[in-house]
Formats: structure tokens, sequence, C-alpha cells
């Protein structure tokens, strides 16, 4: 029955919204017909290339003194090819060989163009494979199949003359130094956080701080009944020394009070005894009257002492527990921040170790070309273009055949949540059922409207 008026209920919105949800479809399926086919096309140009390794023995007394084999495509590899393909020195070379062969205008500035093409560059690494799949995007769809052609077409160029030790020894020189000063700007970075932090270990205070909360945590709930306590005894005394019946306080635990109890009580004894012989207004009973009188007083002012007292460990007791709240707040705080400076140090460290890998990688090529030059070894790995680039046939945005499904299936979606969302904040009555719930009326009579 529930999952009946549930699906009712749904129905029911979906129906007294269907106005909303087609429009907002229809204005997020046009817009998406207009962008299919008014939006200028942005075409892409794709390439692969392939790296195979090489297995070279090295000569006695060379690179730590041991043989060195290269044992296929290691990921240093295909990270310095990548460098290689999206560096600024090869696309500049790529950009001056089109304008000398017309297809750049020779006004163009080349560094301009050179930055605005690295950006519509990419580079990685096929899942699974020693492949490196580049593409380029531009809305001119030869223009953007014949650069990257001629980047790749560059970069085979490039890297042959890297073979020889007086040019691959300065590219990997400099590309050393260039991951060298990333490097020392990380560890700069780290140091600056731990001195922001000032924390040597912030997992470990992190932990420490969390054990501290919990330590603090149970003193607060053991000051808590005290205060509860405290309050309960306060209230009761208060209660007691304010009203006009005859209190003896034997619930307090206290030598002097008990004793004045106990004159008071066999003061009240006595005088009901003497009142079978004597008159009320008599000065035997009038006597017993300011002796009983006196001593409820001095009881009065032993409990008010006693109040006194306990008011005073309420206030040390709040005031303790203020401090104990504010302290679990300055952990709360310390911790968040150690944790946000922990996770931009995990970041920071992350970069540091690819920067170090690349470093590591660029220094063995170097000191590989520089041992390679005297020994006639070849430094890198072979390459070859596996896939070169071609005319895109269709754009690779917008897709029409993509983008207006997805249009009219977000205008759906989005028409549903807005008429949901518009449901929810209506506050009118809609079904004579909702007046109980919401009016705590009952219903007398409820008359349907008839539509003409």
């Amino acid at each position: 029955m529930m999952s009946e008026n549930y699906f009712r209920d749904v129905a029911t919105i979906f129906f007294a919204q269907k106005k909303t949800i087609l429009k907002t479809a229809i204005i997020v399926s046009v817009a998406a017909v207009l962008i299919a086919f008014l939006w200028p096309p942005i075409y892409q140009a794709a390439g692969l290339v392939l790296l195979q390794g090489t297995k070279l023995d090295r000569p006695p007394n060379v690179l730590e003194e041991a043989q060195y084999r290269f044992k296929g495509v290691t990921r240093q590899d295909m990270v310095s090819e990548i460098e290689i393909l999206l560096s600024r020195p090869l696309m500049e070379r790529t950009i001056k060989q089109l304008v000398r062969d017309g297809e750049i205008s020779k006004g163009a500035n080349v560094q301009r163009t050179v930055s605005d093409a690295l950006k519509k560059l990419s580079a990685e690494v096929v899942p699974g494979s020693n492949t490196i799949d580049v593409r380029f995007l531009n809305r001119d769809d030869r223009f953007a199949a014949n650069l990257l052609t001629m980047l790749l077409q560059q970069y085979i160029t490039f890297r042959s003359n890297l073979q020889t030790p007086e040019q691959a020894e300065p590219f990997f020189a400099g590309q050393t130094d260039s991951f060298g000063k990333a490097i020392r700007s990380s560890e700069d970075d780290l140091i600056k956080l731990a001195r922001e932090t000032g924390s040597a270990n912030p997992a470990l205070e992190i932990q420490n701080n969390l054990q501290t909360k919990l330590t603090v945590e149970q003193e607060i709930i053991v000051l808590e009944n005290q205060r509860i306590d405290l309050e309960s005894r306060i209230a009761y005394l208060e209660s007691a020394l304010s009203g006009s019946s005859v209190k003896l306080f034997s619930a307090i635990d206290n030598a002097v009070i008990a004793s004045f109890a106990d004159k008071i009580q066999t003061l009240l004894v006595e005088r009901a005894r003497l009142l079978r012989t004597y008159i009320e207004e008599g000065p035997v009973i009038k006597r017993f009257d300011e002796q009983i009188k006196f001593a409820m007083k001095s009881l009065h002012n032993e409990v008010r002492m006693i109040l006194d007292k306990r008011l005073s460990q309420l206030g040390a007791v709040r005031d303790k527990l203020a401090a104990m709240r504010r302290q679990v707040d300055i952990l709360d705080k310390r911790n968040m921040a150690l944790q946000e400076n922990q996770f931009k140090s995990n970041r920071i460290q992350r970069e540091l170790d690819l920067y170090k890998g690349s470093y590591d990688t660029f220094f063995l090529r170097r000191e590989e070309v520089r041992i390679g030059g005297e020994t006639g070894a070849q430094a890198l790995s072979d390459v070859r273009i596996f896939s070169w680039p071609e005319l895109s046939a269709s754009p690779y945005f917008p897709k029409k055949n993509r983008v207006i499904p997805i249009g009219v299936v977000t205008g759906l979606l989005l028409g549903v949540v807005i008429g949901f969302i518009r449901e929810y904040f209506d506050r009118t009555i809609k079904k004579p059922e909702e007046i109980p719930a919401r009016l705590g009326l009952p219903i007398v009579l409820s008359i349907p409207i008839e539509s003409e």
C-alpha cells in the first residue's frame, strides 16, 4: 500500500508539473540542437608513437663500474619521451618549419603561436602498452593534421640528433637542471608548509590530539555529572531555605547541622509535651519558641554556608567545563589545519617524487650519452611513428549524434528535478487528506470541482 501511494504521489507531481518539465526539456534540447549545428567545429588530429627498448652491453668500469644493459622501456622512458613531445623547443622548430612551408603567415608572432599550440597539444601513455597517444585540437582540420604531422617529423629528427653526444648532452643537461630546480622548489614548499604548521610530524600530532581530545571529553562527562548533581543539591537547598515549613536538613551529611537538627527536634518534642500543661501564649511556651527560633536561625546560617560553598563549587565546575570545551575546539581546529596541510604535503610529495624520477632519468641519460660518446654506444631507446595523423572526417566537438541525445535526456532530467523542487516548496493544499495532517482540523465536507 505504501508503495502504491508513493508511486501515485510521484505520478501526481509529474503531471502537476508537466508544463515546467516540458518547457525545461524543450529549452535544453533546443540549446543542444543549436550547439550541434551552429557551434564552430573543433577537429582533432591524433598520432601514435611506439617505443622499443634496446639491449646494449656496457663496457667495464662504466656507470658504477658494472655492466649496464637496457632491459626494455620503463615508465621513466615514457615520461621523458612525453616531455620531449610537449617541450617548447620542439614546438618552436615545428612552427618555424610551418612558417617556412607557408602553412602559417610569416608575420605571425612565433612565440605566441607556440604557446597557443602547446595549450592544444596533449600526450599520454596508452594503458598497458609502450605507445604514446599524441593529440592536437584546432578549428581547421587540415591545419591540425599538418601541424601534428610536422611535429612528429620534427620529433623524429630532433630525437635522431639526440643520438649524437654533441646534441644530446646539452639537451639532457638542460632537462636535468630544469627538474633539479623543480625539486628544490618542491622541497622549499615542504619546508615552508612544515614551518607554517609548526609540526615535524603532522600525522603523529593529529593522533596525539585525538587521544588528548578523547581524554578531555571523558573528563567533560564527569564534570557534567558533577554539575548536574550540584545544581540539583543547590536547587533543593534554595527551595528549603525559602519555604515556611520547618526543615531539619537531615539529608545533609554535616555534624554541625545534625547537632542543630537534633536540638530542634528535642525542643519541638518538649514543646509539644508542655502544651498539654501550659497554654501556647504562656511564658513557658514562648521561651521554647524563642529557643527553637534561635536554633532554626543558626541551622539556616549553617545551611547557607554550605549553599555558598556549593555555589562556589558549581562556578568552578562550569569554568572548568568551559575551558575544556575551548580546548576541544582548539584541538579540532588544529587537527583540521594539520589535516589540510598534510593533504597539501602529500600532493607536493607526489610531485616531488615525479620530479625526482624524471631527474634521475635525464641525469642517467646524460651520463650514458657522455660515456656513449667515448664508447660509441647508443643512449636512447628506438622510436617509430606507429600511426601518422590524418584529416578528421568529423569534428571532435560538437558531435551531433551525441550532443542532441544528451541534450534531450539532460533536459528531461533537469525538468523533472526542477518540477520536484517546485512541488516541494509549494505549500498549498492539494488534497483533502492533507488538511488533518497539516492543519489539525477535521474534514466536514469535500466538494470536487468539475471541469467544463
